[in-house]
């Protein structure tokens, strides 16, 4: 400070400060010099400004920010789940009109078969009713806290993503399911294990897994509930693991991966659920084989 002061006539920054009460605070220091006739320094002008509140408010608008980042990737990843969710039942209603037109046109199916077709798209079109409710629930926003079973909201995530687990045969399995609740805004909590599922399924499919697993626990430790979603992709790199909840730190192609996902479910878990995400590498036992990945343990 002294030294450009003496070189420019001029400072500014910002420093920590410390009231009277002993409490700390941020504050922006402007100072400048002032010379006499003589060019002789006798005196110096300072200004502080108090800015605590600047700051917080500033701190507030990039976490509002990134988790609006993280909410637009998730919708990326859930329109493209919704592609798969409905080429299937988009087929049957294409096939099923086409009958039902080749029947009165040319009389080729009988009166039972017709039926047939019309249940389908029956059928086909409630199942797309469905999922549009399924994905518009996700996210909403939802600000009210309640009391909701964990393994209920977890299949909901799940639910999502079927398809996309299904065309990867991605193997989803309960190791424990204890019947728990938690109270908290549920689509939050469905957010941070879509962001855990996404990136399990990601690193399964860019490692070439021949026999993928996703395995979840459900259970009761001590007073805490403890969700642990755990993949057998080989792990994190220890170097890289300490800063795998860091924002905008990514494993994936940039082209792949925002690195928000995993911080935004952090700061949720941390800051709205009042609990802890912890990752680890660990060894689980399954049908006598063992497999190896990365666990994310959800603890409330």
């Amino acid at each position: 400070m002294w030294e450009e002061i003496k070189l420019n006539n001029y400072w500014e920054g910002e420093i920590v400060n410390k009231r009277k009460d002993g409490k700390f605070y941020i504050e922006r220091l402007k100072i400048s010099t002032v010379y006499n006739e003589e060019k002789k320094l006798v005196n110096y002008i300072a200004l502080f400004s108090d800015i605590t509140l600047q700051k917080e408010q500033q701190k507030l608008i990039k976490e509002k920010l990134l988790y609006q980042q993280s909410k637009m990737a998730a919708m990326g990843e859930m329109i493209g789940n919704i592609a798969h969710q409905w080429r299937q039942p988009l087929g049957v209603i294409s096939m099923s009109a086409s009958g039902i037109k080749l029947w009165q046109e040319d009389g080729l199916y009988s009166q039972e078969e017709v039926k047939t077709f019309v249940k389908s798209i029956l059928s086909s079109a409630q199942y797309l009713s469905d999922t549009i409710d399924d994905f518009r629930n996700f996210y909403q926003e939802d600000l009210e806290k309640s009391d909701f079973e964990v393994k209920k909201a977890i299949d909901k995530t799940i639910n999502l993503l079927k398809t996309e687990l299904i065309k990867e045969e991605i193997k989803v399995v309960y190791l424990r399911e204890t019947e728990l609740f938690l109270n908290g805004i549920e689509n939050q909590f469905l957010q941070v294990t879509m962001n855990i599922l996404n990136n399990a399924k990601d690193v399964l499919l860019e490692k070439n897994i021949q026999n993928k697993y996703i395995f979840i626990e459900i259970y009761k430790e001590e007073e805490n509930i403890c969700i642990e979603i755990q993949d057998n992709a080989g792990g994190v790199n220890d170097q890289i693991i300490e800063h795998i909840f860091e924002p905008y730190f990514t494993t994936k192609h940039k082209s792949l991966g925002t690195g928000i996902g995993l911080y935004m479910s952090e700061e949720i878990v941390t800051k709205q659920l009042n609990g802890e995400l912890i990752v680890c590498n660990k060894v689980i036992n399954y049908q006598n084989s063992k497999y190896f990945g990365a666990c994310f343990k959800i603890k409330i």
